[in-house]
């Protein structure tokens, strides 16, 4: 289902939720970034493909898609069309059995701290 085409890392510059299966996380050092190899079909997209949402879903109509989505409280949007669009990155890790929040998506950015630059030259 979800996996097919090329595999390209992706840097998670939080720490990953705890309890991700082995064979998902490549490598975690402290708090350092994780990276990840998950795979992307060949044009890159960010976003399933209609055959993956049919194989996910068990539906190929958009109004039984919706509603497996809705009853099983995945986060989606549509387009114009109405059709539903699912990110590739959260539907893997959904699938992985993460729960992702709000508070690990719209964490804090990081931010340099700029009193400590040039304070070895001051010594």
């Amino acid at each position: 289902m979800l996996g097919r085409g090329n595999t390209r890392p992706i840097l998670f510059p939080y720490p990953f939720p705890s309890g991700l299966p082995a064979q998902k996380a490549a490598t975690a050092v402290g708090s350092s970034p994780m990276t990840i190899n998950l795979p992307l079909p060949a044009d890159g997209s960010l976003t399933l493909t209609a055959e993956e949402m049919a194989d996910l879903t068990g539906a190929a109509r958009r109004d039984l898609q919706l509603e497996w989505l809705r009853s099983n409280d995945w986060h989606f949007v549509t387009t114009r069309a109405g059709d539903p669009r699912v990110g590739r990155l959260y539907a893997n890790l959904k699938l992985a059995g993460q729960e992702l929040s709000t508070a690990t998506v719209g964490a804090a950015p990081w931010e340099p701290n700029y009193a400590a630059i040039g304070a070895d030259a001051e010594r």
